[in-house]
């Protein structure tokens, strides 16, 4: 509006002013014809009076254009939500910064004024850094690239700059816009490994139903041909499809746990953990394994029951799974209180995981030995649940008298226990198996 305004002021001014050069040259032409002068000289005296009075109007308006437009650009330099600031051409100098800038990088204004371009960009090669930082200055609408900004706590922006050439107090000096894109960036790396966590999902997931089903299908095939034979392909066909239905419980489980919002609830882990190894001993029948409890006495914990007993279940299958056939193979699985932390501990002397893989156990579908059953989402699974309810998860290889033993380790922050005792004398677990079982 106020351009529109200024403009047609300048307009109706031209106007006059080209009247009155007309007029003047027509006086001039009449006088040099009619040899009359004084009316010629009073309209004349009138035409550079009214010529005086329009251009003192131009540059009165120009004027007041000019400081509206000094007040409104700083106004859009010092409120501008994005950060902002113009440094020095040849020295890099701070000269100015706006309120964003100082709310973002945490300087106070004379901070920022005693300190250069190089001060934020702190790369280990400054001179490289700048000189490329500077190199793109000549391309301002093409300076797509991201660069490292340290606030003054010293942590990592990443951001766009949008660099102008500009004349600040008669110095040669540049204006930059700064847009903070860490948000953006990290979100699209999340984004894009979730899609790739999906695309993993559906060719794992579609391998391991394919399978099983691939075999039922051979074993009707074959028990068709041969029916003397159906009892024992029957029982084949039932195995495969009790593993197609595990792994199908496993990604649906996997699935669930992403919109399970916890729930505390009083949870005896005695209880729990013995119900949970009575299933894996029916299942593991025959396998050999002695079966060791250590409890703190009255051990209550509030917490989200479904997710603690799906990263017991598949912790406490895993160590039944790669015990069984094992001389003097055992599991040891104790839980206690310790500075306001609840701690569950599962030991096994089974098969192990090698030192180099042990960084990949909770990657989805990563199986760590060929003898790995399933689909290999067990620990992944296990970690995912002990998220929702801020618990940790280690994995050890530990020496336990003569034997290496596996451990894993939950760890759950502040939860109320029913009783304050202290964590229990772990002295007896050296004297394995020397110890009370329970089978």
């Amino acid at each position: 509006m106020l351009v529109f305004y200024q403009s047609k002021t300048i307009l109706w001014h031209c106007i006059v002013i080209k009247l009155c050069v007309i007029t003047i040259l027509s006086l001039f032409f009449f006088n040099f014809y009619s040899g009359s002068h004084l009316p010629s000289v009073i309209i004349l005296v009138t035409c550079c009076i009214v010529l005086l009075v329009s251009t003192m109007s131009i540059i009165r308006s120009h004027n007041q254009y000019k400081k509206r437009s000094i007040k409104n650009h700083k106004t859009l330099f010092y409120f501008n939500p994005s950060p902002m600031w113009i440094y020095c051409k040849k020295t890099l100098q701070f000269l100015d910064v706006n309120e964003a800038a100082i709310s973002k990088y945490g300087y106070t204004l004379k901070e920022f004024l005693n300190l250069s371009l190089i001060d934020i960009i702190k790369e280990a090669d400054v001179n490289k850094s700048y000189r490329n930082y500077l190199g793109l200055r000549q391309n301002d609408s093409k300076d797509k690239k991201t660069w490292i900004h340290y606030t003054s706590e010293n942590d990592q922006l990443i951001v766009e700059k949008r660099s102008y050439k500009v004349k600040y107090k008669n110095e040669d000096a540049v204006l930059e816009i700064i847009i903070d894109v860490t948000s953006r960036l990290e979100a699209n790396k999340k984004l894009t490994a979730s899609i790739n966590e999906l695309n993993d999902f559906v060719y794992r997931a579609s391998h391991d139903i394919r399978g099983p089903l691939a075999r039922i299908i051979g074993l009707s095939n074959i028990m068709k041909k041969d029916e003397g034979k159906a009892k024992k392909f029957s029982e084949l066909i039932e195995n495969t499809a009790t593993v197609l239905d595990h792994n199908l419980k496993r990604l649906l489980s996997l699935n669930n746990i992403k919109n399970i919002d916890p729930i505390p609830s009083k949870i005896d882990v005695k209880d729990l953990i013995k119900k949970i190894c009575s299933v894996e001993k029916i299942q593991h029948q025959g396998a050999g394994i002695n079966l060791i409890y250590d409890f703190q006495h009255n051990l209550i914990v509030y917490t989200d029951e479904q997710l603690l007993r799906i990263i017991l279940e598949n912790i406490i299958e895993n160590a039944f799974k790669y015990s069984k056939n094992i001389n003097d193979s055992f599991i040891l699985i104790t839980a206690y209180k310790k500075d306001q932390n609840f701690y569950i501990h599962v030991y096994d002397n089974g098969i192990g995981i090698e030192e180099k893989i042990r960084s990949k156990i909770f990657d989805y579908y990563f199986r760590g030995t060929s003898k790995s059953e399933g689909p290999g989402i067990g620990l992944s699974i296990s970690k995912q649940a002990a998220s929702k309810i801020n618990a940790s998860i280690f994995y050890e290889k530990i020496k336990l008298s003569n034997d290496l033993v596996t451990e894993f380790k939950i760890k759950i922050p502040p939860l109320s226990l029913s009783n304050p005792d202290q964590m229990p004398n772990f002295k007896i677990i050296n004297t394995l198996p020397a110890y009370y079982y329970y089978s």
